[in-house]
């Protein structure tokens, strides 16, 4: 209510105002008869500076939109190169979900593999049954065979060590010939004449050589590696050099073993 009062109040006020401006302009210079001329000329003039302002602010505004024509294409480049990254990465994904059922059956394929593996091992008599004086005796469990036949490079060459140091008697360290043949890295070396002592491929007599240094001494060998290992190497190599390449690097390191055990 007071608001309307108000906006009342000022109307009327600005109205005398204006008539009031009115009449003394009237009075004081109603007798000048250009009077009308020069209010002409000072509205001509006031339109042209306007008209000038109106188009140097046309220019700037035209050159402002410019800019911002500009930077909008630039940034819907920028949205479509990323779009477009957008739907490589989604199609990278839809392909890699497609390759998960393969890849599963891939890895089912492998499980499946080391089972049979198992089996076969475990179908061989691999659980030794037999007492110290059978095993001396030369009764032997065909691990022996399994080992020679489906043994690695490694394998192979530790299999080679140990049936000549039964044969020539002589003491090894297992760091000493890990570290000197260089046929896999130590701790696999170890690991393995452990295991194979463990299900009885060998018995050995530990040294102490002082210290924390021992030796071993092989006092037992499977017989099927002690007859078998150097024909089994024999046709590793031969059959290396048919299917793949020069077997040269073969002969080296099983060499390297026999130089060890001289």
């Amino acid at each position: 209510m007071i608001m309307k009062t108000d906006r009342i109040h000022f109307s009327y006020i600005t109205a005398f105002l204006i008539l009031a401006i009115i009449g003394l302009i009237t009075i004081k210079w109603g007798a000048i008869k250009e009077l009308t001329e020069y209010i002409t000329f000072a509205l001509t003039l006031t339109s042209l500076v306007l008209a000038l302002l109106a188009i140097v602010y046309s220019f700037f505004s035209n050159s402002s939109m410019t800019r911002n024509i500009a930077n909008l294409e630039e940034a819907s480049k920028k949205i479509q190169t990323n779009s477009d990254l957008l739907s490589s990465a989604a199609e990278n994904l839809e392909k890699n979900l497609q390759d998960i059922p393969s890849t599963l059956k891939n890895i089912e394929l492998k499980t499946d593999n080391t089972l049979k593996v198992f089996e076969e091992f475990s179908q061989s008599d691999l659980r030794i049954k037999k007492t110290d004086e059978e095993q001396l005796s030369g009764e032997d469990e065909p691990i022996g065979k399994l080992l020679m036949e489906k043994g690695s490079i490694a394998t192979k060459a530790v299999l080679l060590g140990l049936k000549l140091a039964f044969e020539r008697s002589r003491q090894f360290s297992m760091e000493d010939f890990a570290e000197k043949v260089d046929i896999s890295n130590k701790s696999y070396i170890q690991g393995f004449l452990i295991a194979l002592s463990a299900i009885g491929i060998f018995r050995y007599e530990e040294i102490n050589l002082g210290g924390a240094k021992y030796s071993w001494l092989i006092t037992y060998l499977n017989e099927d590696i002690k007859e078998g290992i150097e024909k089994s190497i024999e046709d590793f190599v031969n059959y290396y050099e048919k299917e793949f390449s020069d077997p040269s690097f073969l002969i080296e390191n099983y060499q390297r073993v026999r130089d060890y055990f001289q």
